[in-house]
């Protein structure tokens, strides 16, 4: 899973230096329309627009289609994998699941935020279109680079404070990108922005790399594309989010900083998860208790605990 959502982030590096390339390769720079808006006028560069959709609609199904015939189907789940996985009605009755789809929804906030809006920011103080181009797509190798290494904090560390420090690192580089404008030296400018906009994309892309373990962790692998598609719905709640921000907070800096505390909140939401062992264990104890305080027999396995304990 990490290898392919690398390859899905990698794909950045070179979609957007082309794009730039075929709508602009005479780097022509953008006009300055106010204090904080900035716009391309020339007709050439626009006129060509509308013929990049078509290119790159034609390079799609050029490379999809036939590489749709090469994959294979997976291989089915071990009984004992579905022994242990929960039904979907009592995921959507346990915490775990709105903690993670909560946190799921605002960590997609600053990573659709910087997306879209690092190279309208960037262009405010650096003129060079064509860098501007070259940060942005290189991004996609951090995007690419972050997932391995997200997936490797996660198996140390765990799910709680790996998501934690996913939070924490995305505002910080998002602070730093928005920070690097106040710099008086063109090159400090240069190398803060982008190490801003690439650390961002290599910390916001962890999430990619631990919700799907999460889901696997906490809820069983049988069905497991259903139900990370349910918690997936949480990235439409973040995409909103920051369009929200985008229209309704005309201003750059209470704009980030909104990003920002989101992305912390987030990170704060996370601290409240348990780990598997504990969640067993007080299921464990209500049984107990339901059971007049006697003993539980050592033989009954989790499953059974769990759907004495499940509400009907």
């Amino acid at each position: 899973s990490t290898q392919s959502t690398g390859g899905y982030g990698l794909s950045t590096s070179v979609v957007s230096p082309l794009q730039t390339l075929f709508i602009n390769p005479n780097n022509v720079e953008p006009v300055t329309r106010s204090d904080s808006d900035m716009i391309f006028t020339s007709p050439d560069l626009l006129e060509n627009i509308p013929h990049l959709f078509l290119v790159f609609a034609m390079l799609s199904f050029i490379i999809q289609f036939p590489l749709s015939f090469l994959i294979v189907k997976n291989p089915e789940v071990k009984p004992n994998q579905i022994k242990d996985s929960l039904t979907l009605t009592e995921m959507f009755c346990k915490p775990e699941f709105t903690i993670l789809f909560l946190a799921f929804g605002l960590n997609k906030v600053p990573l659709a935020y910087i997306g879209s809006n690092a190279k309208f920011y960037g262009e405010r103080f650096i003129v060079d279109d064509m860098y501007l181009s070259v940060v942005i797509g290189l991004s996609g190798v951090f995007n690419a680079l972050g997932r391995p290494f997200w997936g490797f904090v996660n198996d140390k560390v765990g799910l709680k404070w790996s998501l934690f420090s996913v939070g924490i690192a995305t505002a910080s580089c998002i602070l730093l990108s928005y920070l690097s404008a106040f710099w008086h030296d063109t090159s400090i400018q240069k190398v803060a922005f982008c190490g801003g906009v690439w650390g961002a994309f290599f910390c916001c892309t962890g999430n990619y790399a631990i919700f799907p373990a999460a889901t696997i962790y906490y809820f069983g692998q049988e069905n497991f594309g259903t139900k990370y598609g349910f918690l997936y719905l949480s990235q439409g709640m973040g995409a909103i989010l920051s369009g929200i921000y985008t229209s309704l907070i005309p201003l750059w800096m209470p704009n980030v900083m909104t990003v920002v505390v989101t992305s912390l909140v987030s990170a704060c939401i996370c601290l409240v998860l348990k780990t598997r062992e504990e969640v067993n264990s007080e299921e464990f104890e209500v049984l107990v208790n339901n059971n007049g305080g006697g003993k539980v027999p050592e033989e009954m396995e989790m499953e059974e605990i769990r759907s004495l304990t499940m509400p009907d």
